[in-house]
């Protein structure tokens, strides 16, 4: 059955519109779906459901869908049409891709697209500019969109176990950034843009081939989370020494020798884990660190005295 097909005969009759679209119910914001009807035409008719058709307030002004672990292969354009739409959660679907009419969706204020099979998301994400949170972990994403700078209200940003060997320069837009999670990808480095994340208070990047960290580390002021676990990293640019809020830096399982002597003084850093690196001793800096509480060693060729 193409419902679209049926849609301006159906516009044309309110009351048959209705009564197709008042077959579903909302269990909160999932749809409850009467037998025969797929989500796919439920969204088509829900797009185009005319002002005076008689359905409940609850469907006509629907702010939040949940979507998730309902077997989707494919979302229909239609979906931007929900312009009061402010959370969509797709998660554990089958999607490989997304409409660009995502991007109509000007009150989108959480999108949840996490364990599908996306190879990107599309260039109109760009145009949410009041998203505040955009996870989509365990897919297969590539890159993230040129346009993710466009986003300028995120704060959370979750594309942990992808494919991404790269962030576009334009993330230096996402300036209202709190939490980022990019491990499990294929990132070679970071981008000196990062240092546009002056809010920044988490930044995970471990399993990834990073071998170090740009020097524009040191501008996240307001970072206190550095988890960098089995990143590949060789050492560490002074310049981390400048993150004054910082309290646990976690660096296990990476190829690390020594730590910058700038980090003598760090005023809040009461954590680090070092484990299985290639240090012979424990950092001298480590001495000069007033908040440090915990240092973890283990698992490095530690010479011991005679």
């Amino acid at each position: 059955m193409d419902l679209r097909s049926q849609i301006p005969r159906l516009v044309e009759d309110p009351i048959a519109y209705g009564n197709r679209v008042a077959a579903v119910t909302l269990d909160g914001s999932r749809p409850v779906l009467p037998p025969g009807l797929s989500v796919e035409d439920f969204l088509i008719l829900l797009a185009h459901l005319p002002e005076d058709a008689p359905v409940s307030p609850a469907l006509r002004g629907v702010t939040a869908l949940d979507l998730s672990s309902m077997a989707l292969t494919a979302l229909p354009e239609e979906i931007g049409r929900l312009a009061r739409l402010h959370t969509l959660n797709l998660a554990d679907n089958q999607l490989s891709t997304l409409p660009d009419s995502l991007g109509d969706l000007s009150e989108l204020y959480g999108l949840i697209v996490w364990g599908n099979r996306l190879t990107a998301l599309p260039e109109s994400v760009g145009r949410l500019t009041r998203l505040n949170a955009l996870y989509a972990w365990d897919n297969k994403l590539t890159m993230l969109p040129a346009s993710i700078g466009g986003c300028v209200a995120l704060e959370d940003l979750n594309v942990s176990n992808n494919q991404i060997a790269s962030l576009p320069a334009s993330v230096g837009g996402l300036r209202s950034l709190i939490w980022i999670n990019l491990w499990g990808n294929a990132l070679t480095g970071l981008p000196d843009a990062i240092g546009a994340w002056k809010n920044l208070q988490t930044l995970c990047v471990h399993h990834n081939d990073l071998g170090t960290l740009p020097p524009a580390i040191g501008a996240l002021q307001g970072l206190e989370w550095l988890d960098a676990p089995s990143a590949k990293l060789t050492h560490l640019p002074e310049e981390v020494g400048q993150l004054r809020q910082l309290e646990g830096l976690l660096l296990g399982d990476n190829q690390l020798s020594a730590l910058p002597a700038s980090m003598a003084g760090m005023p809040r850093l009461r954590r680090i884990d070092l484990s299985n690196n290639r240090f012979t001793q424990a950092p001298p800096v480590t001495a000069h660190l007033p908040a440090l509480t915990e240092l973890w060693m283990l698992g490095n060729p530690i010479r011991r005295g005679r």
